[in-house]
């Protein structure tokens, strides 16, 4: 092996072999007594074997060799070269010899010494500077805040008459029955302006990972009511305290990174628009979000969930030997998609899906004598849990009329949705640059 292959040899040996071999030397010269000839002939080899190895850079190792060579000569001149050797005095038995050490010798070292001990540090998290907690970094805190003046403007044209039909499901029903009851049902306001309403909407949430392929969420967030579709808290009130509630929790596990199963209560799964699902809105149950990518500028994805939307009562009716059988509603959905990003400036994106809510239409009850202590009917359940406006909406009671007086006998009714609501949806976006900074996105829906 020539003086290169040997050279090269070295660069390969780790560092801490080459320090310690550094340092061996640093202390040979440091200990070895002025009379040991056979020592210092040792260190003049030591030194031109850690140059010859790259232990040693070459002008670092010839200052070091010219002064041991320059003692082995004064070692052997006797006394006299020691004498002039030391400064003009006699070194006696058991004296030191203290060789000067280049400086960059020892910057050298001390540089070596920091970098692995500070690396160590940084790697079991015990000392880095500018450094946080390791688990820190594993949990993630996101928020928001938002105030707001809101009005409500309507026309006077409005009808004065839309049922507020989600008061009418919450209460004892509604008596239809002209006879027995003159009242009108609750009533939406739909004409008288409402100015200057401040609201304000807060949100905190933590996500942490729990594990290689684990992660876990919590979110709290402000509200008026436990309605699925908003945050939103009314300000006023008697400057009464406001309501927070438990708004997202949930695991999720990716066992590859293409695949991540959710749990809990969680954001929508599915890619869709505000047609569909409400942007506030939240889903429980569990869900499974795929992806893969075909090829660089072009992917697959795949959404899958279900979840439960009402249980059906343990003990209704309270009063009845006759329980309400098993009637759990719940929403099955599935969505296939592509991600196509055809060049620099536009992406198209589509999507194909499927949702079918199982138990969410209302059902005409059998004939239900409430006239003769029936504390409610067999379909009462069928009813909706929560009810905004817009949705086609039937009567689900069949109510059994008082035989002595049929005329007079009340009729409360609850109302359920009419349609089916098994929906096939088409989702179309495509994102375009239009300039620096500028973009435009268009959305095509169909439900």
């Amino acid at each position: 092996m020539n003086d290169h292959d040997r050279a090269r040899t070295a660069s390969r040996r780790p560092r801490p072999a080459r320090r310690a071999l550094l340092c061996c030397a640093v202390l040979l010269s440091l200990t070895v007594p002025a009379s040991a000839m056979a020592a210092e002939t040792t260190m003049v080899k030591l030194i031109k074997g850690l140059i010859a190895s790259g232990a040693l850079k070459p002008e670092d190792g010839q200052a070091l060799l010219v002064q041991a060579e320059a003692e082995a000569a004064a070692a052997q001149r006797g006394t006299a070269g020691s004498t002039a050797s030391s400064g003009g005095v006699a070194l006696e038995a058991g004296d030191v010899r203290v060789p000067y050490v280049p400086q960059s010798v020892r910057d050298g070292i001390r540089d070596e010494v920091r970098q692995d001990v500070m690396a160590q540090a940084k790697a079991e998290g015990w000392a880095a500077p500018n450094e946080v907690a390791e688990w820190t970094k594993r949990i993630k805190v996101s928020g928001d805040m938002r105030v707001r003046s809101e009005s409500r403007f309507y026309s006077e044209r409005n009808s004065d008459i839309e049922t507020n039909w989600a008061s009418v499901n919450a209460g004892n029903g509604f008596d239809t029955n002209n006879n027995t009851n003159l009242q009108l049902p609750p009533l939406l306001n739909t004409r008288q302006d409402r100015r200057n309403l401040w609201r304000i909407r807060a949100r905190l949430g933590i996500e942490a990972t729990i594990g290689q392929h684990t992660t876990a969420g919590v979110r709290l967030a402000s509200g008026s009511s436990n309605g699925p579709v908003s945050t939103t808290e009314q300000l006023g009130g008697g400057l009464g305290k406001k309501d927070v509630w438990l708004d997202q929790a949930w695991l999720a596990y990716s066992p590859a990174d293409w695949v991540t199963v959710r749990g809990g209560r969680f954001g929508n799964p599915f890619w869709t628009s505000d047609t569909l699902f409400s942007n506030d809105l939240n889903f429980d149950g569990l869900a499974a979000n795929l992806s893969y990518d075909l090829a660089e500028d072009v992917g697959l994805f795949g959404n899958l969930a279900v979840v439960p939307l009402e249980y059906t009562s343990d003990s209704a009716p309270s009063q009845s030997r006759v329980k309400t059988p098993n009637e759990n509603k719940w929403l099955s959905g599935a969505q296939v998609g592509v991600n196509w990003r055809f060049n620099d400036d536009n992406s198209l994106r589509a999507a194909l899906g499927y949702y079918d809510f199982k138990n969410i239409s209302g059902r005409l009850s059998s004939p239900c004598a409430l006239y003769a202590g029936a504390v409610g009917c067999d379909t009462d359940w069928s009813r909706p849990a929560f009810m905004q406006k817009g949705n086609t909406l039937m009567l689900i009671r069949d109510i059994a009329r008082n035989p002595l007086d049929p005329a007079n006998t009340p009729t409360p009714q609850y109302v359920g949705l009419a349609s089916a609501f098994r929906l096939a949806t088409f989702n179309l976006r495509w994102d375009t640059q239009l300039a620096q900074d500028i973009g435009m996105r268009l959305d095509a829906d169909y439900i």
